[in-house]
């Protein structure tokens, strides 16, 4: 891992990004990749999304009586009541599912390169639906699947040198997402609550309902989880590398 580090960094370090640009190939971008792919498997958080409509919601209900003499009052408390849903995202076997590619690499000036990164990985979807009345619980059903989460992202990166400090220079490394396309497919429903026949066809059809009525909030948290996950190889900001040091590394 680390002669590939610095082959790789001292290439994109000593060249002009117009040099870079016209010399590196798909293999190297390639090589690139799998440098960054482990970073970026780091930087994934393990809940992707989390959406909940209505759960724990309660409803003041008549739970007794109280007498006052002989008028008779009405007693209420907070119970369970109406229908829950909720939604949990998290990203699934992701050492072995994620894959990130990198191409189209060009130069924009002196300092700035523009890339496309594609990053896949497979996540796993919790839904759960439950229906109350008055405290008493009338419907459960748990959905289990998997899907595939699928980004394409245009990247640009900026390279600047610092040689105030050492006799080799500094250089700032910055790595930002200009613009993203996400999306998911191949949802697949492994296990609906270890039902069958109509039950589980309502329990899956409200799955695919909540997943369909929440896709744009899900694929926003997805996208900003992609994005921010591409440019937290950087450190979230900016990567200060000291060329000196790369070179010491055996």
């Amino acid at each position: 891992m680390k002669i590939p580090m610095v082959t790789v960094g001292t290439m994109l370090l000593l060249l002009p990004a117009s040099v870079v640009a016209q010399t590196t190939t798909q293999a190297d971008l390639d090589q690139i990749a799998g440098i960054l792919k482990p970073l970026v498997v780091k930087a994934v958080p393990n809940v992707l999304h989390e959406k909940k409509d209505n759960w724990d919601h309660q409803a003041m209900v008549p739970v007794g009586l109280k007498w006052r003499g002989i008028r008779a009052e009405v007693q209420k408390s907070p119970r369970n009541h109406g229908d829950w849903s909720k939604l949990l995202i998290t990203a699934q076997d992701i050492d072995r599912t994620l894959d990130l590619r990198i191409s189209n690499l060009k130069n924009i000036d002196a300092d700035r390169q523009s890339f496309r990164t594609f990053l896949t990985f497979q996540m796993g979807v919790q839904y759960e639906h439950q229906t109350w009345q008055n405290g008493v619980r009338v419907w459960n059903g748990y959905v289990r699947a998997r899907a595939q989460v699928k980004c394409e992202m245009n990247c640009e990166s900026t390279i600047k040198a610092d040689f105030s400090n050492e006799l080799l220079p500094d250089f700032t490394v910055r790595i930002r997402v200009t613009d993203a396309r996400v999306g998911y497919d191949k949802l697949v429903l492994e296990n609906i609550n270890g039902i069958g026949g109509s039950a589980a066809k309502v329990t899956g059809d409200a799955a695919h309902k909540a997943m369909k009525q929440w896709q744009p909030s899900i694929e926003g948290d997805l996208l900003a989880t992609a994005a921010n996950a591409i440019v937290k190889t950087a450190d979230t900001r900016e990567m200060r590398l000291s060329l000196s040091t790369l070179l010491k590394v055996k």
